[in-house]
C-alpha cells in the first residue's frame, strides 16, 4: 500500500470515528430530550389530574348545595301543605289530601 493509499485509509477511518462520535452524541441528546419530554408530560398530566379533581370536587359541592336547597324547599312546601290540610274540615279531608299531593307533585316535576 502506498503512502497516499495509507493516508486515504487513515482519513476514512478518522471520518468514520468522527461520524460514530457524532452519532453517539446525537443518540445521547435524543435520550436526554426524550427523558425531558417524558418528565414534562408527567408534570402536565399530574397538573391536569389535579385540575380535573378540583373541578369535580367543585361540581359535587355545588350539586350537594343545590340538593340541600331543593330538599329545604320541598320540606317547606310539604309543611305548608300539611298545615293547610290540617285546617280543612274532616269531611273534606280525603279530597284535600289528594289535591295537595297532586299539586305538590306537579310543582316538583
Amino acid at each position: 500500500m502506498t503512502t497516499q493509499e495509507s493516508d486515504i485509509v487513515s482519513q476514512i477511518q478518522e471520518a468514520e470515528e468522527k461520524a460514530a462520535a457524532i452519532v453517539r452524541r446525537a443518540e445521547e441528546e435524543r435520550r436526554r430530550l426524550v427523558a425531558a419530554a417524558e418528565e414534562q408530560a408527567t408534570v402536565l398530566l399530574q397538573a391536569t389530574r389535579a385540575e380535573v379533581r378540583q373541578a369535580c370536587e367543585g361540581i359535587i359541592a355545588r350539586a350537594k348545595a343545590d340538593a340541600a336547597e331543593l330538599e329545604s324547599r320541598a320540606r317547606a312546601e310539604a309543611t305548608e301543605q300539611a298545615e293547610k290540610a290540617a285546617s280543612i274540615p274532616p269531611a273534606r279531608e280525603e279530597e284535600a289530601i289528594k289535591l295537595v299531593v297532586e299539586r305538590f307533585f306537579e310543582k316538583w316535576r
